[in-house]
């Protein structure tokens, strides 16, 4: 270990203080998946859309979920896969997961389009607009030209968690076709105002809604 004194490199008189020896870490082992279904990779895929966050949850299963059984389930990283028919796939995470991602790598190069959907406190979105926010506010964040009349997020908003992982994902293997949307939600209870901005990204990703109209406290 060297140091600099007046410009000039001084070795340490004994080497006592040099750490020849690092601690050993284990070999990295790839987890298992603990899974029921059909994990196969489908023949095609139109659309993968991955949603997170208790609140993006909540609405798509009282919306379009409730009814329906996963094709497929992770149990142990508590992710459920839906077939929506029309090569539509949807991925949702009940837990926040990051590494899991690589495991769809197969189904992410064959999609067409793959969608990010999450969510976070609109007391967390920055704008240099002073006026009052509306209950929820949608913002994108895109690796293509896909506009769906949704602003870009501006900066200096971050976004992390699954969401900004499979976006960086895509980016990383050079992909074109990844669009990730953030809501933005107030702290007040659900309801059908909040939502709307949900209900109408789900109807221009032509997902089938049973429900759309909600009432206040019922989510």
């Amino acid at each position: 270990m060297s140091s600099l004194l007046f410009g000039e490199i001084v070795e340490p008189s004994t080497r006592a203080l040099i750490e020849d020896e690092f601690d050993e870490f284990p070999e990295y082992t790839k987890p298992s998946l603990d899974y029921e279904g059909d994990f196969s990779v489908p023949a095609a895929i139109h659309s993968m859309i991955f949603i997170e966050t208790k609140k993006i949850r909540t609405v798509f299963t009282t919306c379009m979920l409730e009814h329906l059984t996963p094709m497929c389930t992770i149990k142990n990283a508590e992710i459920e896969v839906y077939n929506f028919g029309k090569y539509k796939y949807m991925i949702v995470f009940g837990q926040p997961q990051e590494l899991i991602v690589h495991y769809f790598h197969d189904w992410i190069i064959k999609a067409e389009s793959i969608f990010g959907i999450t969510s976070d406190s609109s007391g967390n979105y920055q704008t240099m607009d002073a006026r009052s926010k509306p209950p929820s506010i949608i913002r994108k964040l895109s690796s293509n030209s896909t506009d769906f009349n949704i602003p870009n997020l501006e900066p200096p908003n971050l976004i992390t968690g699954l969401g900004a992982n499979v976006l960086s994902y895509c980016i990383h293997l050079g992909l074109n076709n990844c669009c990730l949307f953030v809501v933005y939600f107030d702290s007040s209870p659900l309801d059908s105002l909040s939502v709307g901005p949900l209900i109408e990204l789900s109807r221009k990703l032509e997902l089938p809604l049973r429900k759309s109209n909600i009432q206040v406290g019922t989510l």
